[in-house]
């Protein structure tokens, strides 16, 4: 039908397309839609400028939607199609104006810079699936739909390359085959170049996104510096080694006396050589390995002069010297000079913290903090969905008013977010209208 009308609907806009372009597809939403919320999280209105690369455009459906929802996003679209291009282009002028840029290039090929995402729908139909397709998608442009003997050529090429084009920490989000899910991740995996690996499903049920972060820094083989370590290092811990071996051995700018800038070296070395730190996000632990006791007491005791304090036990035939408190493991961070390291862990620090608020101030609202956070998270959810759909405005006005009020204030309970609006209500009412929000939501990802 889409060949015939040349017409197809996306994101909540129409697309022209032609015999020279892939259809978008609605599943194709659902990439569209985790980029956003990677760009601009829930409730958060002003975002910094991010450069995206959109890969295989096509028809440009995927970066002119990027460009529509995301309002600071800079976004180049490229195809290795001429035709392909012209499209996009006439799409773009259509719906955005002039808010997206293109360039003509296989892949890498004619790109220049580093961007804070790239996301691409690459072609993935293996050899023998493109002999089973329906005679409608045959109409599509083999050039969009081949990806290769088993659909994972433009995957292995995308992968290898990606990160040199991705800044520190950029994300790289690719659309996959419903089946394909395990074949990219490994592919990433072995790469050794990307961390927070995750996957999403589409409305159906089916595998259908691949996300992945830049790691920062090259995976460390540590059999040197701890025996019981993993090969690849967890990622706060690999960005942290990263720092360390990075700084200098004497810092000329400290206001520490000599000895205890030897005191802080020898800590320093002591951490890089055989010290270990949890993920803060999980559990607050950092600890140092020594074959011997006195070593143990020694770093102890030079912790102690610094007012961190720590304590010693027997790990297999080691010696750990460890903190478990966050307090503890931030000074620690500090003294090392772990600058970066330090704000992250007090990032991760306030977040715990702000949990524990929340849990005060909804323990009237429900006995379970996880379930009253997934509750609102799920409200937030949907209506962004709605909004990504065109449906928020169609809102009844005291819908609206309850929407936009649980968007900006995450961790209100409902009897405050009733005591916000223009004409307050109950906390009962504020529930029963974000209940018709979500059901309205529901019906329409049905």
């Amino acid at each position: 039908m889409q060949h015939i009308t040349g017409k197809q609907e996306f994101m909540g806009m129409i697309f022209s397309v032609n015999k020279d372009v892939l259809i978008p597809r609605p599943d194709t939403e659902i990439l569209v839609e985790e980029v956003i919320n990677i760009l601009k999280p829930a409730g958060v209105d002003i975002i910094r400028p991010h450069y995206i690369l959109d890969l295989c455009t096509g028809s440009g459906a995927i970066g002119i939607s990027i460009a529509k929802y995301a309002e600071n996003a800079k976004v180049l679209c490229t195809d290795i199609s001429e035709k392909a291009l012209e499209v996009a282009k006439q799409n773009a002028k259509k719906l955005i104006g002039d808010k997206v840029n293109f360039v003509q290039s296989d892949l890498f090929n004619s790109i220049e810079g580093q961007f804070d995402l790239i996301v691409s729908n690459p072609p993935y139909i293996e050899k023998e699936e493109m002999e089973c397709l329906d005679t409608e998608v045959k109409k599509e442009p083999i050039l969009a739909l081949y990806g290769g003997t088993d659909g994972l050529d433009f995957y292995r090429k995308i992968i290898a390359e990606a990160h040199k084009y991705l800044k520190p920490e950029g994300h790289l989000c690719l659309e996959i085959g419903y089946n394909q899910k395990d074949s990219v991740i490994e592919l990433i995996e072995q790469s050794e170049n990307y961390t927070k690996i995750y996957s999403k499903k589409d409305l159906a049920g089916n595998n259908r996104i691949i996300v992945g972060v830049k790691r920062l820094g090259i995976p460390v083989k540590t059999a040197h510096l701890r025996p019981s370590s993993k090969e690849i290092l967890m990622p706060f811990l690999a960005e942290l080694r990263e720092e360390l071996l990075s700084l200098k051995m004497w810092d000329n700018s400290s206001n520490l006396k000599q000895e205890e800038q030897i005191a802080r070296l020898h800590i320093r070395e002591a951490f890089i050589r055989s010290g270990f730190m949890n993920e803060p996000e999980k559990e607050y632990h950092l600890e140092i390995l020594f074959k011997s006791v006195n070593k143990a007491e020694e770093l102890q005791s030079m912790l102690e002069s610094f007012g961190i304090t720590s304590k010693i036990t027997n790990k297999a035939n080691d010696f750990m010297v460890y903190m478990k408190g966050g307090e503890e493991i931030s000074s620690f961070l500090a003294l090392i000079g772990a600058n970066n390291g330090v704000i992250k862990f007090e990032e991760v620090r306030v977040v715990k913290d702000t949990r524990n608020t929340i849990n005060r101030i909804v323990n009237c609202e429900t006995a379970n903090l996880n379930k009253t956070i997934d509750a609102a998270l799920q409200q937030v959810e949907d209506i962004q969905f709605l909004k990504s759909k065109g449906v928020f405005k169609k809102l009844k006005e005291n819908l609206k008013e309850i929407a936009e009020l649980r968007l900006k204030h995450t961790d209100l309970s409902y009897e405050e977010l009733g005591k916000m609006l223009a004409k307050p209500i109950s906390k009962s009412g504020v529930s029963h209208r974000l209940k018709q929000i979500s059901k309205i939501a529901e019906e329409y990802k049905q």
